[in-house]
């Protein structure tokens, strides 16, 4: 994906910086080593000038024309702008001409679900012939050449190249999801959101935030600090109460419910039931009614659709219009994602669950899809919450009728390490439960021992096509990896 910029972007930055612009040409900005490329310049953020100096050498040795840093270098292309932490998501939207400006900018966020209501705000509007970019956990850019961003939420400077590039390659709309860490270190303060999203909170990164309280106010921002319009807030969760308070927006709630007419809500209803097929669902949603026969696994993935089609109404989008291209709205990778349907052994499931409420809503949607044994496989990663720990694997235990302990991306920590810390989680437990810290024999085995009815979630990873160990990231995909295991059984 190139950029292609038709504007004089040096002008841009030189009306807010003045004299501390020189006059050099550059070709787009960055922030980050990994990301320099030739002509560029590189925004050194390190509040250590030590490591600034280092990361501007490093960035002028692979091809960027100047620095600007927040402190002053020892060298003649380097320029001292000591805002620069502060302002640098603004000095990037003025470089290269506020694109989100001229984009309707959605931003999703939630502990749960923000991949699923992006990407399917991203399919409903190109079906809609709204040309719509996606920037998150799966990558950024047009569904069909998503480009991996590494984090979900990108830093500034690389928000704003990436919004600028979608804007040249003709989107009118972006669906941003917005992590806590992100809100927290306004990575996307200068993304004009028109519409926010949320979807739910449940325990994660306390890692980082160490409090639900201190993870709730990150997630507020969204909803506190942009000049949204309209705010979509998950019905089923209270704290959306507690964010509607504090939003000075429109608000449109969403979830589960009577279909009834009104103008302050989105609900649905599942008129006829199936195990792994399509579902014919039924919406009212501000007023305007649409059913459709959509391929929907669990309640919570509906849930996530509906997110993305009320927020679709609030910017003027017919019903009948979102009625008639909802049968095509694309799968999200990972989420949900049938492997094999009832084949000789059973159903198999991938599915991103990564948090004891996540796991808990997988596990229960299966529960009644199925015949035989659930059987669950999964993990926890390293250097991240060890007090979720147990709680995955109790969870796992409390609904499925086998499960298997193994890998995620343990990162720097031992595996066997990371699987004790689970299992304090099932000492009593009476289900069947496996260890085998390598995943793809876990994974092998589990659907190796499955029979004809039975149902097996692989769970954590989704999307992820790599298992990051010890600095690593090695090729690693659970889909590639289920259907390999079918093939040798």
């Amino acid at each position: 994906m190139s950029l292609n910029l038709n504007l004089n972007l040096n002008l841009n930055l030189r009306v807010v910086l003045g004299e501390q612009w020189p006059d050099i040409e550059v070709t787009g900005l960055c922030e980050h080593t990994t990301e320099v490329f030739q002509g560029c310049a590189f925004f050194a953020v390190a509040l250590d000038p030590v490591a600034a100096k280092q990361h501007a050498d490093d960035a002028l040795n692979d091809g960027a024309k100047l620095v600007i840093s927040q402190h002053r270098l020892e060298r003649e292309d380097c320029y001292a702008y000591p805002e620069l932490l502060a302002e640098r998501g603004v000095l990037a939207a003025t470089f290269y001409g506020n694109p989100g400006e001229q984009m309707q900018c959605i931003g999703v966020t939630g502990t749960n679900g923000k991949t699923s209501v992006a990407y399917y705000i991203a399919s409903l509007s190109d079906l809609l012939r709204v040309p719509c970019g996606y920037i998150g956990t799966l990558g950024w850019g047009r569904l069909d050449e998503l480009v991996d961003p590494n984090m979900t939420t990108p830093n500034p400077t690389a928000l704003q190249r990436m919004l600028a590039t979608l804007r040249e390659n003709g989107c009118r709309r972006v669906a941003i999801e917005v992590s806590s860490h992100a809100l927290h270190q306004h990575r996307a303060h200068a993304v004009p959101f028109t519409a926010g999203i949320f979807t739910n909170l449940s325990r994660e990164h306390l890692d980082y935030h160490h409090t639900m309280e201190s993870y709730l106010a990150a997630k507020m921002q969204l909803f506190t600090e942009f000049p949204l319009r309209s705010a979509i807030l998950f019905d089923q969760d209270p704290l959306s109460h507690t964010i509607e308070e504090q939003c000075d927006a429109e608000v449109l709630r969403y979830g589960r419910g009577p279909v009834k007419d009104s103008t302050e809500t989105c609900t649905w209803s599942i008129d006829a039931p199936s195990e792994f097929g399509p579902e014919v669902i039924e919406w009212q949603i501000a007023n305007q009614r649409i059913r459709a026969r959509v391929l929907m696994v669990a309640d919570f993935a509906i849930d996530n659709l509906t997110a993305a089609i009320a927020v679709l109404v609030t910017f003027e989008h017919e019903g009948r219009e979102i009625q008639r291209v909802l049968p095509d709205v694309a799968s999200v990778p990972g989420r949900m994602q049938i492997v094999v349907r009832s084949g000789a052994h059973g159903t198999i499931v991938v599915d991103y669950a990564h948090t004891p409420d996540a796991l808990e809503k997988v596990l229960s949607a299966l529960i009644p899809k199925g015949k035989g044994r659930l059987i669950c496989v999964v993990g926890c990663g390293g250097d991240r919450d060890q007090g979720k720990r147990p709680q995955m694997a109790a969870t796992a235990a409390k609904h499925a009728d086998v499960v298997w302990l193994t890998s995620d991306n343990p990162r720097s920590e031992d595996p066997l390490r990371i699987i004790h810390d689970m299992q304090c989680g099932v000492q009593e437990s009476d289900v069947r439960i496996e260890l085998n810290a390598d995943r793809r024999e876990a994974i092998c085995d589990a659907i190796k021992q499955a029979e004809v009815q039975d149902v097996v979630l692989i769970a954590g990873k989704g999307h992820e096509r790599y298992q990051e160990i010890k600095g690593q990231k090695y090729p690693f995909d659970d889909v590639a990896i289920a259907k390999a295991a079918l093939v040798g059984v």
